[in-house]
């Protein structure tokens, strides 16, 4: 009975949302593998539509999901908690600079509570943090809160999300190399 009840979660583990708890001492982190996906090839959905709980979410296998060329909408979403994260400004980041539109949007207590949006079809003057990749700051609730972080992403080029959870000084490190290199 247990080997049969192991075998139906691991086979329906769709049906629920990608969870991580995150500690500040395994930052950055990888998300990939944490992130649900579903492709919407009218490219219409909205915000409200996504969250209805409607969509079929598959789970990325892929420590960097890539979902090629392709003229549909891909949206992502996560849901996060942490125990030693609140108050910190963490930074979702997207090491791949060639992505025409994302939208970040941040859903806490049922709530929508921050939405910001990048890419290279937005003008600088428009982005909130204007820099050679995308990337996002929010700020995580106490203990025992989640924020659930959706992604729509559009592209004509073709569609990788090398999405990373970090702290802006962690960041900042980490760019020193190819700043340097770019320079």
């Amino acid at each position: 009975l247990l080997l049969v009840c192991s075998c139906w979660l691991c086979a329906n583990s769709s049906l629920w949302a990608a969870e991580l708890n995150i500690r500040g001492n395994q930052l950055p982190v990888t998300l990939g593998q944490y992130l649900d996906y579903l492709e919407d090839p009218s490219r219409e959905r909205s915000i409200d539509d996504i969250r209805s709980g409607e969509s079929e979410w598959q789970r990325s296998r892929q420590s960097i999901p890539t979902m090629g060329m392709s003229s549909s909408a891909f949206w992502f979403h996560i849901r996060l908690t942490g125990e030693d994260t609140a108050g910190q400004d963490l930074v979702l980041s997207l090491d791949s600079p060639a992505l025409d539109r994302i939208e970040f949007y941040f859903v806490r207590d049922d709530q929508l509570i921050q939405k910001s949006v990048l890419g290279d079809s937005i003008p600088t003057s428009q982005q909130s943090y204007p820099y050679r990749i995308p990337f996002v700051l929010f700020e995580q609730e106490p203990h025992g809160s989640e924020t659930q972080v959706y992604i729509r992403v559009t592209s004509s080029s073709g569609i990788e999300i090398p999405l990373t959870l970090t702290t802006m000084g962690l960041l900042a490190v980490d760019q020193q190399g190819p700043l340097v290199i770019l320079g």
